[in-house]
């Protein structure tokens, strides 16, 4: 669902959450969109449990969506960010699911 706020084009996730915390999927201000940071659940559910490499697909997947619905689409990203506690799954995704394989990239490794 796209809304409109002070200029602002928001992308819901549909989540309870949104309004509590202060947060949407997306948002576009003039020809820039901002993805939040997305969570391989679906209905409140964590979705692929064990399996990173479909987990990271779920998750650019929504926000491919996201860009979308904002009035965007893949060919226009040049930045991503992978939080991951494991390398070679998570970026194997990543290069798989986006257009050009030498945008931006910030990739966060997590320990445990």
């Amino acid at each position: 669902m796209v809304s409109y706020y002070n200029c602002k084009e928001i992308v819901s996730s549909g989540s309870h959450l949104e309004e509590p915390i202060g947060f949407s999927r997306a948002c576009r201000i003039g020809n820039s969109i901002s993805v939040s940071g997305t969570a391989p659940i679906n209905n409140g559910k964590t979705v692929h449990i064990g399996d990173v490499y479909n987990q990271t697909k779920y998750c650019l997947e929504l926000s491919i969506t996201a860009i979308e619905e904002a009035g965007g689409n893949i060919q226009d990203v040049i930045r991503t960010r992978i939080c991951s506690l494991i390398f070679p799954v998570g970026k194997k995704r990543h290069k798989h699911m986006v257009i050009c394989s030498r945008l931006l990239n910030q990739l966060v490794l997590l320990s445990r």
